[in-house]
């Protein structure tokens, strides 16, 4: 949940471009990341200790992370200067509730990096008009279509998403888990009867390598484009380290 100012329509942003912003974010923060599936991303050292940090050195300015008591359907939300997380849902022993926050983190923290002229400084007045229409995002079953659909919700928030998206699971780290696993890139989903079970028994031969439940790797699978329902092959040199931000 975040208070736009929605006078200002927002340009349309290519995936790719989120991507390489993604990417350039994580070679700051941690260079091996993108190249060694055995590490993982600590979503509150990222959003606590690093982010402020690299706002202040890089653009000069403070971002204040904090926690507050918020609506239980509500991750955080972001304004000019603030970031404010949900304490409830970050206290909560529900794995749904764990996982949404994680994802949440990053979404705020997009918003943070690249879309200050569109934050309110000292408001929180659109916080309920968003309220119905962003609170679908914070549910693991909508991510799916959050992800995929410039429709449904408000574009800054799907740029939020798709960042949120590359940076829990990077394209690079994926594609090289298929290929740990089953020698290639881009998966036939020939093989399989139905295509969302086959997306599942993927995900599941390669969660090992990720310390994460399946639905994002699922989403990440189909959002990349690495499952076809045809012969189509990708070129491995097409994806792996081409489009990183060095």
């Amino acid at each position: 949940m975040d208070n736009h100012n929605c006078e200002v329509k927002p340009p349309y942003k290519a995936k790719k471009k989120i991507e390489n912003e993604a990417y350039e974010i994580l070679l700051h923060y941690r260079p091996d990341y993108l190249n060694d599936l055995s590490t993982n991303i600590d979503p509150y050292d990222f959003i606590f200790e690093f982010l402020p940090e690299y706002i202040r050195k890089t653009e000069n300015r403070q971002l204040d992370v904090d926690f507050d008591k918020l609506n239980e359907d509500l991750a955080g939300y972001t304004q000019y200067d603030k970031v404010v997380l949900n304490r409830g849902k970050y206290d909560s022993e529900n794995v749904i509730d764990q996982r949404v926050m994680n994802f949440a983190i990053f979404h705020e923290a997009y918003h943070a990096l690249f879309h200050l002229e569109y934050l309110m400084k000292n408001s929180q007045s659109l916080q309920t008009q968003l309220h119905e229409q962003d609170s679908k995002l914070e549910k693991i079953t909508t991510l799916r279509r959050d992800l995929h659909s410039l429709k449904n919700t408000n574009l800054l928030c799907t740029q939020a998403n798709y960042f949120a998206g590359c940076f829990t699971i990077p394209r690079d780290r994926l594609i090289m888990a298929l290929l740990e696993v089953f020698g290639k890139c881009c998966i036939s989903m020939e093989d399989f009867v139905c295509f969302n079970r086959g997306i599942v028994e993927i995900a599941k031969k390669i969660q090992g390598l990720f310390n994460m439940n399946l639905e994002p790797i699922k989403i990440a699978l189909e959002q990349y484009g690495l499952v076809k329902s045809d012969e189509e092959g990708l070129d491995v040199e097409e994806y792996i380290f081409m489009n990183r931000v060095r």
